[in-house]
């Protein structure tokens, strides 16, 4: 794959927040060089990131615990819909918190 072109992964998650971490870490390690990670998190208790982190272009946190019609989530594709309006490049990857990928994933 061409390394201009953009991927946006997407990572849903409820607050599992150690999982995030460890799953944050393996991204930051992908060798690809055009990458950003959304991390989607629908639990009542916001994310927060180290702050160094926050001033990566590569990362962006979304806290939002129901659709953005008021509704709540019930089922996994709804939030992946829903983190996907944040997503923005040309291939979309599904990230979740609790997957382990190796750096040339």
């Amino acid at each position: 794959m061409s390394t201009n072109k953009k991927v946006c992964a997407v990572m849903c998650t409820y607050g599992r927040f150690d999982m995030v971490r460890q799953s944050l870490t393996m991204f930051l390690a992908q060798d690809y060089p055009n990458k950003h990670l959304v991390i989607f998190n629908t639990a009542p208790t916001p994310l927060r990131l180290d702050a160094s982190l926050y001033s990566n272009p590569e990362i962006s946190v979304v806290n939002q615990t129901e659709k953005s019609d008021g509704e709540p989530f019930t089922c996994l594709g709804d939030v992946r819909m829903a983190g996907l309006e944040y997503a923005e490049g040309d291939i979309y990857v599904c990230w979740d918190d609790d997957d382990l990928f190796l750096p040339w994933h």
